[in-house]
């Protein structure tokens, strides 16, 4: 059995590839690209709950709290 040689990529076309597909999640290591997995019910309850109380936090101060990455 052989070993496929993983193809390389260019950070440029990875960029525009990940632009277009906003369903699918993935990350660029040099000139390779691994697919990302999707959060678990478990980290979404807790990024809810930080940003909830961030956000009550920082009411009235010139700050603003994501949720998610932009």
């Amino acid at each position: 059995m052989s070993l496929q040689p993983k193809p390389h990529v260019s950070f440029d076309d990875w960029l525009a590839g990940e632009r277009a597909n906003l369903e699918d999640r993935s990350e660029y290591l040099g000139g390779e690209v691994y697919a990302m997995t999707g959060a678990s019910a478990a980290h979404n309850a807790i990024v809810v709950n930080v940003a909830s109380e961030l956000r009550t936090q920082m009411k009235g101060r010139p700050c603003q709290v994501y949720a998610a990455d932009m």
